[in-house]
Formats: C-alpha cells, sequence, structure tokens
C-alpha cells in the first residue's frame, strides 16, 4: 500500500518523511547562542554540524532562523539546539513561533542521570525533570567517554557509539516529534458512550481486569505527574501546561480492544469485482468509490483483491491514567474511523475530576485496528476459516504497547515480527502509523497468512506493539515466559 493511500486513510495531511534521508533533508536547524559552552562541547558540535549536513540537514544562523517582523521568534518549524548549560531563565522556547512546530534540543556535558537507576519508572523520572527545567523535547548527555546518550519525551534513552548511531537515532527524533493529540485534532465526541454497554463490555472488562497481571510484569510504567515537575519559574509551568494540552500528567505505553468488526466480508478478488459489479476497475488505484462506497484494491503476492474500506472501534486506555489501576467507569476512552476521519469519544458518566484526554498513540492504535480489518478480509477470501478473520468478526482482537522488546528466542509462532529495520520513531508520530500498516499488510506478501494469530510491531529504540486475542492473557503470557521454571515456553494461546 503506497504512502499516499494511507494518509488518505487515516487523514494524515501534513507530508511524512519516512525514511532517513528524507527526515534529514526535512529538517532545518539553527543553534542557540546563549549558552556555556566547554571544551567538550564545542567539539560536539562540530562533530553534530558536520554530521546532520551530511544527511541534508540545512544549518542556518541563529538571526537568519528569526521571523523577519522583529518578533526575535524562530519561524515555525525550525528546530533550536542549545548546546551547553543556560544560567538564567531565558530559555528558547522562550523564542519559538510555536510550541507544537518548533523543536528544542538541550545538550548537556554530563552522563544521562538515567543511567544511575535500574527502575525503569526512576529512569523516566529523572529524564523527564531536565526537559521539564530546560523546556527541551530531546536531550543529549554527553558521557564520560564522550558517547551521546540521546532522549526525547517518549522515554527513549539511547547511547550511541559512532556517527551512523547518532545520526539514525537523533534525526528522526527531530523529524518525527512527539507532538500531544488535542480533541480538536479529531471528531471530538463528549460523553458519547458507555463502557459497561453490552457492544462494549466484554472488550473493557479485558482492558481493565488485566490491569493487575500487567502489574506483576512491570512494563507498564506509572505516570510522572506534571505536578512533581520543577520548570524554571512559573510562566514556563503555564506554557508547559499548554503545550501538554493541560494534561495531568505523562504515562508510557497503552493497553486497547478493537472491537468486533461484525460487517467484515472476504475480500474480492479483481476479477470477482469486475464481473460482479460489470464495471473496469482500474487496478492500478488503490481507493476508488463504487456505489457510493470507499473501497481498497491491493496487490498481494501476484492477486489483486477489492474489498470495502472498513469503519474500526477501538477501546483504549485514556492519556496519562494508571493503566495498571483502571476504574471502567473513567478511565476507558472509545476511538473510531470511518470516511478518513477520526473519532474520539469520552466515558458517558465519568467523575467530574477525570482528565480524559486523547492518546499520544491516538494514531497508531487506529492504524493497527485499520490494517486488522483489511488483513482479515483478504484472509478471510484466501482461507474461508482463517482463525484471525472469524476472530477478529466475532470477538475483536486485542493491543498493547510497552517500552521494551521481547528476546527473539521468545518470539510466539503465528505472530510475526515487524519494523526492526524502520527508522526509530515513538509510536505517537504519524511515521509509526504508516510503518505499522506498511508492516501489517507486507505480513500477507510473505505467505503463512492463514496462520496468522497476530503480529508484533517494532518501533526501534521505542518500544513493542503487540496484537493478539486478549490482553489478561497476553500479561500472563510475558509473566511465564519470564519464569526460569517454565521450560520449554508455553504458548500464548495456553492463557487466552
Amino acid at each position: 500500500m503506497n504512502t499516499e493511500t494511507i494518509r488518505q486513510l487515516l487523514g494524515i495531511t501534513k507530508s511524512v518523511p519516512l525514511s532517513l534521508v528524507e527526515m534529514g533533508q526535512a529538517l532545518r536547524v539553527c543553534f542557540y547562542p546563549k549558552t556555556t559552552l566547554t571544551p567538550r562541547l564545542q567539539l560536539f558540535k562540530e562533530r553534530l554540524c558536520s554530521l546532520l549536513t551530511v544527511y541534508g540537514v540545512k544549518i542556518l544562523g541563529y538571526e537568519q532562523a528569526l521571523q523577519a517582523n522583529g518578533s526575535e521568534r524562530v519561524c515555525e518549524g525550525i528546530v533550536t539546539i542549545a548546546v551547553g548549560e543556560i544560567s538564567d531563565d531565558d530559555l528558547p522556547i522562550h523564542h519559538v513561533s510555536s510550541l507544537a512546530e518548533n523543536i528544542v534540543v538541550q545538550i548537556f556535558d554530563r552522563g544521562c542521570p538515567a543511567h544511575s537507576h535500574k527502575v525503569l519508572q526512576s529512569k523516566l523520572n529523572t529524564i523527564m525533570a531536565d526537559m521539564a527545567c530546560n523546556f527541551a523535547h530531546v536531550v543529549i548527555y554527553l558521557e564520560a567517554g564522550g558517547e551521546p546518550t540521546i532522549c526525547n519525551m517518549n522515554g527513549a534513552i539511547t547511547t550511541c557509539d559512532d556517527d551512523a548511531a547518532l545520526a539514525a537515532v537523533l534525526i528522526p527524533k527531530l523529524a518525527a516529534p512527539v507532538v500531544p493529540p488535542r480533541s480538536t485534532d479529531f471528531q471530538f465526541r463528549e460523553h458519547a458512550f458507555d463502557p459497561r454497554d453490552l457492544e462494549n463490555h466484554a472488550s473493557a472488562r479485558d482492558i481493565v481486569e488485566s490491569g493487575n497481571t500487567w502489574a506483576s510484569t512491570g512494563l507498564m510504567v506509572s505516570q510522572t505527574p506534571v505536578s512533581t515537575l520543577r520548570f524554571r519559574n512559573s510562566f514556563y509551568r503555564k506554557l508547559g501546561g499548554i503545550y501538554l494540552d493541560h494534561r495531568t500528567g505523562m504515562s508510557y505505553g497503552f493497553l486497547a480492544r478493537q472491537l468486533p468488526v461484525s460487517s467484515l466480508k472476504p475480500a474480492l478478488t479483481l476479477r470477482e469485482a469486475r464481473v460482479r459489479w460489470g464495471v473496469n476497475i482500474d487496478e492500478c488505484r488503490e481507493l476508488f468509490e463504487h456505489d457510493g462506497a470507499l473501497y481498497l484494491c491491493l496487490n498481494i503476492a501476484g492477486e489483486s483483491y477489492v474489498l470495502q474500506v472498513p469503519d474500526v472501534w477501538i477501546l483504549s486506555t485514556r492519556s496519562g491514567c494508571e493503566k495498571t489501576r483502571l476504574d471502567i467507569k473513567n478511565d476507558i476512552v472509545r476511538y473510531g474511523l470511518r470516511n478518513g476521519q477520526i473519532v474520539f469519544e469520552t466515558p458517558r458518566n465519568p467523575n467530574g475530576s477525570t482528565d480524559c484526554k486523547p492518546s499520544y498513540d491516538t494514531l497508531v492504535i487506529v492504524a493497527h485496528a485499520l490494517s486488522n480489518a483489511i488483513i482479515a478480509s483478504v484472509l478471510a477470501r484466501q482461507e474461508p476459516n482463517a482463525d484471525f478473520s472469524r476472530r477478529l468478526k466475532a470477538h475483536g482482537v486485542a493491543l498493547a504497547h510497552w517500552h521494551g522488546f521481547l528476546p527473539h528466542s521468545k518470539i510466539p509462532t503465528g505472530y510475526p515480527m515487524h519494523g526492526q529495520g524502520n527508522p526509530a520513531v515513538a509510536c505517537s508520530t504519524p511515521q509509526s502509523a504508516i510503518y505499522a500498516i506498511q508492516g501489517k499488510i507486507r505480513l500477507l506478501e510473505n505467505g503463512g497468512g492463514t496462520q496468522l494469530k497476530g503480529d508484533i510491531h517494532i518501533e526501534p529504540h521505542h518500544g513493542t506493539n503487540f496484537t493478539c486475542n486478549s490482553l489478561q492473557g497476553l500479561a500472563q503470557w510475558l509473566l511465564a515466559i519470564g519464569d526460569p521454571s517454565n521450560d520449554p515456553q508455553p504458548s500464548l494461546e495456553t492463557f487466552n
């Protein structure tokens, strides 16, 4: 499936650079002048400028980067890099045109504080403390040996041993930044559904009741409350609230259930569609309309299939909630995708104090659901009794995201892995959503689709998106494979 088709299906309006080269060529950066440079930082700055230039990044003088209206603000879309400590309160973020469209990078001549902690929660808290104090989206620490450690708002902590690694880690974080979604980005419906209704209850129960088991895995990191972060002054705290869309905190990972796709039908082959409809379908057009409906034409392993673009609906944990201690009335939101428009719904009777915000990962959640439905339709045509198709239609499927990876020796049969070779972007980016769809559709190309039970979408340096039958079953399986007494490895299906 080509990128333009995916953008139309997901309602992505902006251009999205996907390769490392495209990302570099899309970037413009400038260096903030009001910093204290150490000799080590000066050398690293020169190294960084040389490296970015190799990848096509345009480096501007600070004065060149400012708006022409005399406002002393960096033009929208330009990355500001502060190399060295800033002693006063005049931070780079104070000189940007847009909180959402300008990225700030802060570079320190000291080791990453996360390295002194073993617990993931503590690691993330130390990084977020530096990000808040300097109001930076990406922070880079120079270790004692000169290796840079790069961290971003999504919790990535990556030490780079050479220039190739530095480019592969840093450029995607600048070209595909983490931007909090807002309710206004979607078709917003407040108090629109009840998680306890018949159509939602089984899926909502799987999300909520799996919480204790996920807590035991240690993979779902708790919330970092914004109130605990130290900003330079009240002005920057206010800016932080605006940037985060007034969220009470940040948490990592999500638990979601794609609701049953009861309208799921087997795809038609291109020949069958032409005969049934009596029209000459152009197989070069992946998206086309017929009889008032939108259809998709996909070539899979030499055969072209035609299917109606499905509506999909998903229940998921709301942004910032404690995912291991969920309240079914307050902590579940619902997403839909219809005609390229994402619908965001909040629960009908939440507590007055509940902060119902869309997940940072909304787009990738919806992308997984859409590609699940597409895959299921093709599989149903290839093999009428395909387990994945039957399960999605009758019961829906589960999707979990956590910051970590499975050992290759533990990958279960029927759950192919994809995404390992993609640029290292966070799952809150449009790039990740596009990679998810491309990777999942490609699984059909590689054969063995009728044996598909789910899949594992890897986001390098970030985390894992795991599609399977049950969130409770997945958490139990993760606990079991980490138990040395379980030998050989138990089947994931044992726990579903």
